[in-house]
């Protein structure tokens, strides 16, 4: 819930955990060379890279320790620890936090500037915290994690908990950005088109939901032309920062074979200022990596919706969804976005086993009939 991890617990804890499986480790990475390759071998050339470039020793490692999180996989199926079920209930947490803290300011009994909580996790830079009536629902109470009330809201859909898919996107619309509230709709459509498989229930829901457009179209229009107005200048530093990584990776035909690499700085005219990084996550890629390198770790990054449009078509949607906010909001390449990559590949990993198991058991049966 708190992806700047301002107190270290975070690395502490992933470090300790692995550390204590090691030996499990070595041993899974030594038989799984995909994964190997992926989040051990490539992100260590790509420090390296990164050192000679910037020539910084720490401030590389700041971005790629993040890749260790996939180590995790090997230890979540040797347990058989429920990973997603210890991130609902995370995320239940704050979604209660955000829900809880907008209805005691709406009903003036602690104002959002007085609430100790998110004045201590907005001066941690863990959250956005405001009000206003360009807002779509008055609150802006973003949590960096709170992209993961996505999962939520797809998962309680799924299996019919509607009072709590209300609650979870209760917390979406406090949260205040175009992406959460934007995406939490189409997880909702989405879920009914796709995901739903009584027809009737498909069809009544469409309805419905077509009738709710209908009914608040005009307020929503006017509402999302309020908002773009407030956000202009937001949008105007996100095009501008496209237009800056441009300029600098023209600036040197290296930096499209290298990168500039981890932790190298770059004037933002959006920003008016030298940044190591910006919310656009995809763009941020290609700049700290190069092509050859970005493109390899994209692909790695969209490889397990191949395999979740055809398994779980749930998580296929959350999944999507998620990468899709990349292109707005920072995380994707985190430590909070690669540790949601890593329990996504987890269940890839799974169905991956469930379908050796079938394969087996169909050339055994094929065998004895031949013997027969």
């Amino acid at each position: 819930m708190t992806p700047r991890d301002y107190l270290g617990i975070k690395k502490l804890f992933l470090f300790i955990f692995l550390l204590y499986n090691l030996s499990l480790l070595i041993d899974s990475y030594r038989k799984n060379r995909f994964l190997f390759s992926e989040t051990i071998l490539i992100p260590a050339v790509l420090y390296l890279i990164s050192v000679i470039l910037v020539e910084k020793i720490y401030e590389p490692l700041t971005y790629l320790y993040s890749y260790l999180y996939f180590g995790l996989i090997f230890v979540l199926l040797k347990y058989h620890i429920d990973i997603w079920g210890i991130i609902r209930r995370t995320v239940n947490i704050m979604a209660g936090i955000i829900v809880i803290s907008a209805l005691l300011d709406f009903f003036s009994f602690i104002p959002i500037e007085e609430n100790l909580l998110l004045v201590w996790l907005k001066e941690h830079g863990e959250a956005q915290i405001s009000a206003s009536h360009a807002a779509i629902a008055y609150y802006v109470l973003f949590f960096k994690a709170s992209p993961l009330l996505l999962y939520n809201l797809v998962y309680y859909l799924k299996n019919r908990r509607y009072m709590m898919s209300i609650f979870v996107f209760t917390a979406l619309l406090f949260s205040g950005t175009r992406a959460n509230i934007g995406m939490g709709i189409f997880m909702i459509v989405g879920n009914f088109l796709f995901v739903e498989r009584r027809r009737v229930w498909r069809l009544f829901s469409l309805f419905l939901m077509i009738a709710m457009l209908i009914s608040v179209s005009e307020y929503a229009v006017n509402k999302i032309n309020v908002i773009n107005t407030a956000k202009s200048d937001g949008d105007s530093v996100r095009i501008e920062t496209v237009k800056s990584i441009k300029d600098v990776m023209k600036s040197s035909p290296d930096y499209f074979i290298t990168g500039m690499g981890y932790g190298s700085v770059y004037y933002s005219t959006g920003r008016q200022e030298l940044v190591d990084s910006s919310e656009m996550s995809y763009f941020e890629l290609y700049r700290q990596t190069g092509l050859f390198f970005g493109t390899v770790i994209l692909l790695f990054t969209l490889y397990p919706l191949a395999v979740l449009r055809r398994s779980d078509r749930a998580l296929f949607l959350f999944y999507m969804g998620y990468l899709t906010e990349g292109f707005f909001e920072p995380f994707i390449y985190t430590s909070t976005g690669l540790f949601v990559v890593s329990c996504i590949y987890l269940e890839v990993y799974k169905q991956k086993r469930r379908e050796q198991k079938v394969i087996k058991r169909c050339v055994e049966k094929q065998d004895i009939l031949s013997f027969l």
